[in-house]
């Protein structure tokens, strides 16, 4: 995008460089420190502590994406 428009916009360009930045920045720091994709879920048992455990195949295919037969 900042390449494309580089010559119509120029004087915005480093605005918008900056704030895409920004965003990027924010959602890899989220998804690196904040909430992991490869940490074991957890269910809380009637002790009130954490069972945590791995799921082995995933969660299945999302009803969504299912062929209706």
């Amino acid at each position: 995008m900042l390449i494309a428009y580089r010559n119509k916009h120029g004087e915005l360009m480093p605005y918008v460089g900056t704030i895409l930045a920004g965003v990027q920045l924010f959602f890899l720091n989220h998804r690196n420190f904040v909430a992991s994709p490869f940490k074991a879920l957890a269910i809380a048992n009637a002790s009130g502590g954490l069972d945590y455990y791995m799921r082995a195949d995933g969660s299945g295919l999302n009803p969504v994406l299912q062929y209706p037969e």
